[in-house]
C-alpha cells in the first residue's frame, strides 16, 4: 500500500481520534437534525407506563430508565433504595438503546457510594439481560453541591474504571459550568447531559417557566466552549414551587405527589412552554453550537401523568414546530343548550378567563354556570367567567369541561347562529 500524503494522514488520524472520543467533537457548527431521547422516570410501572413505552418508545434515539434511587440516612453505611419494577421486555421491544439511571438523592461516604452504585449497576445489567436487553449506558444522576465537584470526580472515576467498557454518563447542572473542577468531573466519565431547568421566580410581568430559553441558549453556548460533546435535558413537565415569606425556595413538586407545604408557603406553577421550546429546537436544527449532539426529554409522556405533556405536544416540539392550540365550545341539546369547553389541540391549555356566547336579536336567554364557572346574561349574549382558582387549571388535549347551560325564550335562535369568543388570560407572575 503506497504511503499517504502527510496532510491526508493527519486528517484521517484526527477523524479517527474524534470518533473514538465522544468528549472531543470536531469544532464548528452543524445544521443536521438533533437526536431526541427520553427518560422513563416512573417509580411504579403501571399498564399506562408500559403502553407509553410500547406506543412511543421507538420514536426516540435512546430511552433512559430510572433504575434505582439511593439515599443515605442517619449515617447508615447502607443506603435506602427505591428499585422500580422496570419492564425490561417492553423496553427491549422498542429496539432502541436503553440506559439505566442511578439517582443519588443524598450521598454517603465515597467508598459507600462506589460500592452501592457498582452493586446496583450489576443488578440492573443482570435484570435487563434476563429479558434479552443489553444496557448501553449507566447514568449517574446526582445534584452534587457545586463546591464538591472534585470529590464527586474522584469517586466517579473509580466507578467509570470499574464498569469499563460500559460507558458512564452523568447529568450536570448549569451552575457547575463556572466551577474550576467541572472539567475534571467531565474527564471522569464518558458523556454528560446538561440540565437547564430552573425555578427562579420571574421578574414582574414575566411568565414563570421551568425552562428559560434565553438562559438555556447562554448555558449551551458556554458548554460548547469547553470542547466536550454533550446533550441537553429539556423539560416536558409542570412543577409547583414553594417559597417562604422571604422568597426562599422551600421545595419543588415535579411528580404526581405534592408535598405537604408548611403554613404561609407561597406556591407558584412552573409549566414547560412548548411554544418556546419548539422554537429552540428549530433554531438548533438550523444552526447549533459545536458539541451539542442531542436532546433528552424529561420525561416520556404517560397518559395518567397529569403534570406532563401529552404525546402530541412532545411530537410537535421534537419536529421543531409549536403544538396546535385549539379551544372550542360544543353545543348540545336545544332547550336548554348545554355548553362544553373542549381542547381539540395538541397541548395543555390554561382555562380561559371567560367564554362569551352571542346570538342575534331579539332572542333572550337565561342560564347558569357549571363546575365553578360564573354566568352573567347580557343583551343577546351570555358570559361564562372562570374564578381565579379555575384559571390555574390546565385542560389536556382531547379533554372537556362543562361550562353551563342556556335556555332561550321562544323562538330560540338556530344553533348555527351562535357565536363563541374565548378570552385567554395572560398568566404573568
Amino acid at each position: 500500500m503506497p504511503a499517504l500524503p502527510l496532510r491526508l494522514l493527519s486528517l484521517l488520524m484526527a477523524v479517527l481520534f474524534s470518533a473514538c472520543d465522544p468528549g472531543k467533537p470536531v469544532p464548528g457548527k452543524t445544521s443536521s437534525p438533533l437526536t431526541h431521547s427520553a427518560y422513563v422516570w416512573q417509580r411504579v410501572w403501571t399498564d399506562s407506563v408500559r403502553a407509553a413505552v410500547t406506543n412511543h418508545g421507538s420514536a426516540f434515539a435512546e430511552l433512559g430508565v430510572l433504575g434505582t434511587q439511593l439515599e443515605w440516612k442517619s449515617g447508615n453505611p447502607v443506603p435506602a433504595a427505591v428499585r422500580p419494577d422496570v419492564n425490561w421486555k417492553a423496553l427491549s421491544a422498542t429496539h432502541r438503546p436503553v440506559s439505566a439511571v442511578i439517582r443519588i438523592e443524598r450521598p454517603g461516604a465515597d467508598d459507600e457510594i462506589v460500592k452501592a452504585v457498582l452493586a446496583e449497576a450489576s443488578r440492573l445489567r443482570q435484570a435487563a439481560a434476563a429479558d434479552g436487553l443489553t444496557l448501553s449506558v449507566v447514568q449517574i444522576d446526582y445534584d452534587c453541591p457545586q463546591k464538591k465537584l472534585a470529590s464527586y470526580a474522584a469517586w466517579l472515576s473509580r466507578i467509570s474504571e470499574s464498569l469499563k467498557p460500559l460507558p458512564v454518563r452523568i447529568t450536570t447542572l448549569a451552575s457547575w459550568l463556572n466551577e474550576k473542577d467541572f472539567l475534571t468531573l467531565l474527564r471522569a466519565c464518558h458523556q454528560y447531559v446538561l440540565q437547564v431547568h430552573s425555578f427562579e421566580r420571574p421578574a414582574p410581568g414575566r411568565r414563570a417557566s421551568v425552562c428559560d430559553p434565553d438562559k438555556t441558549r447562554a448555558w449551551v453556548k458556554q458548554a460548547s466552549a469547553l470542547g466536550h460533546s454533550f446533550t441537553v435535558a429539556l423539560p416536558t413537565y409542570r412543577a409547583t414551587a414553594g417559597y417562604d415569606a422571604s422568597g426562599k425556595l422551600l421545595g419543588v413538586a415535579t411528580d404526581s405527589v405534592t408535598p405537604r407545604w408548611v403554613a404561609g408557603t407561597t406556591l407558584e406553577e412552573f409549566p414547560s412552554n412548548p411554544d418556546e421550546l419548539s422554537a429552540l429546537i428549530a433554531e438548533w436544527n438550523r444552526d447549533r453550537p459545536a458539541g451539542l449532539t442531542g436532546i433528552w426529554w424529561y420525561r416520556l409522556p404517560v397518559e395518567t401523568d397529569t403534570r406532563n405533556w401529552r404525546w402530541p405536544a412532545l411530537a410537535a416540539v421534537m419536529a421543531g414546530r409549536a403544538p396546535i392550540s385549539k379551544l372550542e365550545v360544543q353545543f348540545n341539546g336545544a332547550q336548554p343548550v348545554d355548553l362544553v369547553l373542549w381542547n381539540r389541540g395538541e397541548k395543555d391549555e390554561w382555562m380561559p378567563a371567560k367564554v362569551t356566547i352571542r346570538w342575534p336579536a331579539p332572542a333572550h336567554a337565561v342560564g347558569d354556570g357549571a363546575a365553578g364557572w360564573d354566568f352573567a346574561a347580557g343583551e343577546n349574549e351570555g358570559v361564562f367567567t372562570a374564578p381565579p382558582a379555575l384559571r390555574k387549571r390546565l385542560l389536556p388535549p382531547d379533554q372537556s369541561m362543562a361550562l353551563g347551560w342556556l335556555r332561550f325564550q321562544e323562538p330560540a335562535p338556530p344553533a348555527a347562529s351562535l357565536r363563541t369568543e374565548i378570552s385567554s388570560q395572560a398568566r404573568d407572575r
